[in-house]
């Protein structure tokens, strides 16, 4: 039988997300806004191995971030 594929589901007690095998954390990234304060959308994530076996990836597209996920095991 295949293994299901990982999926992105949000975080409980902070914002991103986490893997649904709980192996890695994705985290936004808010940049200044020309106004003052945050703008209010990511302009960017990093992807964080919670095992330590990969380091951290940060990427301008959360779909940049998906295709990493993909690779790995």
């Amino acid at each position: 039988m295949a293994t299901k594929s990982r999926t992105l589901r949000r975080a409980k007690c902070a914002n991103g997300y986490v893997t649904s095998d709980g192996r890695y954390k994705v985290t936004p990234h808010y940049g200044p806004s020309l106004r003052g304060g945050s703008v209010s959308r990511p302009t960017s994530w990093t992807l964080t191995d919670l095992q330590g076996e990969y380091p951290e990836r940060e990427r301008p597209l959360l779909c940049d971030i998906r295709d990493i996920l993909k690779e790995r095991p």
